[in-house]
């Protein structure tokens, strides 16, 4: 269980609490640690699968899969902790074995994944807040898989925003982080690794 503080932190004081002292995931949000609710088993396979495919092409070293986490430029302690993310390969480097926090002076990662869990808070966050903080931070591509609705949405950056493109069913993933990725909408709902 995470304790809340009485005031936000700063991004100092939160850097400062060790990675062990709360149990799960977390993300910060307006200077506050917020714990991450379990996720629905659906969402756990889609991360799982979409990152054991994201292996086949990929060094190991370039795959998160909740345990990186990204901070957001704010006037308050802000950190996002993707369900799936493409690390930059500098970041192989600059993150070591240590905490594992793409900080503000880093390269943004190429690619993060959100699989969303049920909920309009959720839905709020995945949709809108956290598409506009990952714009903030450079991130060149945000894919938003939402079970619930049965599709993919692919954010792309260009001309300083991002595009959008919806994906369902038996349409075809098209990653230009990623180009040699073949996977359909429906693959990755289905969670087929």
């Amino acid at each position: 269980m995470v304790q809340t503080p009485a005031q936000p932190l700063t991004v100092e004081e939160y850097l400062a609490i060790q990675n062990g002292s709360y149990e799960g995931r977390v993300e910060v949000e307006d200077g506050y640690i917020r714990e991450m609710p379990t996720e629905d088993r659906i969402n756990t396979r889609i991360a799982f699968a979409l990152s054991l495919r994201l292996a086949q092409i990929l060094p190991p070293a370039q795959l998160s899969v909740g345990h990186v986490e990204v901070e957001i430029p704010s006037a308050k302690a802000q950190f996002r902790n993707p369900d799936v993310m493409v690390l930059d390969p500098a970041h192989v480097h600059l993150l070591g074995d240590g905490r594992g926090t793409i900080r503000l002076h880093m390269p943004p990662p190429l690619l993060v994944v959100e699989v969303v869990s049920p909920g309009k808070e959720n839905e709020q966050r995945d949709y809108q807040d956290k598409r506009k903080e990952y714009a903030a931070r450079g991130i060149p591509e945000y894919w938003i898989v939402d079970p619930q609705r049965q599709s993919i949405l692919l954010l792309r950056w260009a001309d300083g925003q991002y595009q959008e493109e919806e994906k369902t069913g038996s349409q075809l993933i098209v990653s230009t982080i990623l180009p040699q990725l073949h996977l359909t909408a429906e693959q990755i709902l289905k969670a087929e690794p």
